[in-house]
């Protein structure tokens, strides 16, 4: 396999020919280099294992139970989905706090998405953007599942501007763009997704207790966990590089912006 090369000092993904460090094939930064492909697989792993609870509590148990469900609040699914946006916003500000001060668009730039993936994991640690969508169905007496769009449609601004921030930072950085536009991209099919249940519930097609649902909502919460693992793992990738690459100098670069 052949040396990949660090991220610079002036620009996550642009070349960079005076770096000290590579990340040679058996080297330990080497081998964390790889912690992207590492954290999406163990993602993975824990999303089957909450698609397999969801499907044994609402299948096969003779009871149903909030605790195991994948589209409840409070509970394994939504810690885990914070969990993993948590670790990928500590990532982004942890570059972000890597770069010195002349870089001030740099730093702004991933402070924005290190900032948006922090409010993301709040967000679904206490499900605020359904609590929104339900309040916007109370106040403007809409059918009890309109929420699944209303939110979206607040939200829109702020999750366009933050998938062309992120593709702006990792511009250039091959493997890092893959793996975001494609979490955009499964993000962005989540959406679709859900939205598409609100006319299928309005017009009787299918319940929240009917199969085409279950599989639905599984099918969701999978794909947008996915998306979730691809950011942490991107970010958590480009940031040991950073670190790698800045060596000892890195304190003084991070007290210098």
């Amino acid at each position: 396999m052949a040396a990949e090369h660090p991220v610079p000092a002036d620009a996550v993904g642009a070349s960079s020919a005076g770096a000290s460090v590579r990340l040679g094939s058996y080297s330990p930064v080497s081998l964390l280099s790889r912690i992207d492909t590492f954290i999406v697989g163990m993602v993975a792993l824990g999303g089957a294992l909450l698609v397999a609870a969801d499907i044994t509590q609402r299948w096969i148990l003779p009871e149903r139970t909030w605790t195991l469900d994948i589209d409840g609040r409070f509970n394994a699914e939504t810690w885990f989905h914070s969990l993993v946006l948590a670790g990928a916003a500590f990532s982004a500000l942890g570059i972000a706090a890597t770069f010195s001060g002349r870089h001030r668009n740099v730093i702004l730039a991933w402070l924005f998405v290190g900032g948006v993936l922090a409010f993301m994991s709040f967000d679904k640690s206490i499900s605020f953007h359904e609590r929104l969508g339900q309040s916007l169905e109370e106040t403007f007496e809409l059918h009890d599942e309109a929420g699944r769009v209303l939110w979206q449609l607040v939200y829109a601004p702020l999750l366009a501007s933050f998938a062309l921030v992120f593709v702006w930072c990792v511009r250039g950085e091959r493997r890092a763009m893959t793996w975001v536009v494609a979490g955009i991209a499964a993000c962005a099919s989540k959406l679709v997704l859900e939205a598409l249940m609100f006319p299928l519930i309005k017009f009787d097609v299918t319940s929240e207790q009917g199969i085409l649902y279950g599989i639905e909502v599984n099918l969701e919460e999978s794909i947008q966990l996915l998306g979730f693992a691809l950011f942490f793992g991107a970010v958590a990738r480009l940031f040991i590089q950073r670190i790698a690459q800045l060596g000892p100098d890195f304190e003084g670069q991070a007290g210098a912006a």
